[in-house]
C-alpha cells in the first residue's frame, strides 16, 4: 500500500531468532545458573533462623527461667480407702497430698547474685495451699548455695536464695503439698534487667518432659515467615509467566520446592525446641 512494505508471517522471527537476545534480569540467571543458584539459596535460607538464634544467643542478660514437671506425684487422694496415713505435725492430713518438682535455673549469660534481686524470689501454690515439706535434691553446684526458707510454708509460700546462680546453674525444688491436683506451682519476684521472670512451658512426650520456649518459638515464627514468602514468590512467577513458558521456569519452581522442603526441615525442629538450650536437669 503505497509501497509500504507489509510484514508477512513468513517475515515475523522465530523463537529460535528471539533467544539470540535472552532477557537480561535475576531469573534469566536464575535459569541458567540453576544449580548454583540452588546452593546459593539453599544457605540464605539457612543463615536467617540461624542468624536469629545465635543473635539471641549472644545477648548479655540475666534470664531467670523455671519450669515445672508436668507430671504430678498423688501421695493421698483425698474420698479414696487408703491404708497410708499422713501426718503433719502430729496431725493426721485428710486431703489431697501431691509430690511436685520444679526446676529454676540462670538461662542467660550474666550471673545473678543476691544483690540484683530486687524483689524476693518465692515459689507458691496457686490456689494458696498448705506446703507439708520441701527439699532441694539436685544443685547443679553446691558452691551456688542455693537454699530455701520454708518458715511461711503453712501459707503455701516458699523463699528462694543463693550466693550466685551463672549461666545455667540452678536447682531442683521437690514440694509436697495439700492442695488439689489441679494446684500450680508459680515462681514469682524480680530480678535486675528482667521485666518478669520466664516460665518455660514443658510438654510431657512419653513421660520425658520437653523444652518449648521464646527463642524456639522465635525461630518457628521466621521460618515460617520465609515459607510464605517462597509460596507467594512462587505463585507470583505461575501468574506473571503464564501457561506458554512455564517450562523455561521448571528448574526454578523445582529449586523453590526444595528450599520449601529445606523450611518444613527447619519447621519441625523449632517446633521441637532443639533451638532451645536444654534445662540443667531433667526430672
Amino acid at each position: 500500500m503505497n509501497g509500504a512494505s507489509r510484514m508477512t508471517p513468513q517475515d515475523s522471527p522465530s523463537d529460535e531468532q528471539l533467544e539470540i537476545h535472552p532477557r537480561r534480569g535475576p531469573l534469566a540467571w536464575f535459569a541458567k545458573w540453576p544449580w548454583l543458584g540452588l546452593v546459593a539459596s539453599v544457605c540464605s535460607v539457612i543463615s536467617v533462623p540461624l542468624g536469629v538464634y545465635f543473635f539471641l544467643g549472644s545477648q548479655r542478660t540475666r534470664q531467670l527461667a523455671f519450669a515445672v514437671n508436668p507430671v504430678q506425684t498423688i501421695v493421698v487422694s483425698a474420698g479414696r480407702t487408703s491404708a497410708i496415713r499422713v501426718l503433719s505435725e502430729n496431725m493426721e492430713i485428710k486431703s489431697d497430698v501431691i509430690a511436685e518438682q520444679l526446676v529454676i535455673w540462670n538461662s542467660g549469660t550474666e550471673s545473678i547474685r543476691p544483690e540484683h534481686v530486687l524483689d524476693p524470689i518465692t515459689m507458691s501454690t496457686r490456689p494458696s495451699a498448705p506446703i507439708l515439706e520441701v527439699t532441694i535434691p539436685k544443685r547443679t553446684r553446691t558452691l551456688t548455695g542455693f537454699t530455701v526458707d520454708d518458715s511461711e510454708r503453712s501459707s503455701g509460700r516458699v523463699g528462694l536464695k543463693w550466693k550466685i546462680l551463672e549461666k545455667n546453674d540452678g536447682a531442683m525444688v521437690q514440694v509436697i503439698h495439700t492442695g488439689p491436683p489441679t494446684t500450680e506451682l508459680v515462681v514469682s519476684g524480680l530480678v535486675e534487667g528482667q521485666r518478669a521472670i520466664d516460665r518455660v512451658v514443658l510438654t510431657s512426650s512419653q513421660g520425658t518432659p520437653r523444652v518449648v520456649s521464646r527463642r524456639s518459638e522465635i525461630v518457628v515464627i521466621v521460618v515460617f515467615c520465609e515459607m510464605f514468602a517462597f509460596a507467594l514468590l512462587s505463585v507470583v512467577l505461575m501468574v506473571r509467566t503464564g501457561p506458554g513458558k512455564i517450562k523455561r521456569l521448571r528448574t526454578l519452581l523445582y529449586m523453590m520446592l526444595v528450599l520449601f522442603g529445606i523450611n518444613l526441615v527447619l519447621l519441625a525442629l523449632g517446633a521441637a525446641g532443639v533451638w532451645e538450650p536444654s534445662m540443667p536437669f531433667r526430672f
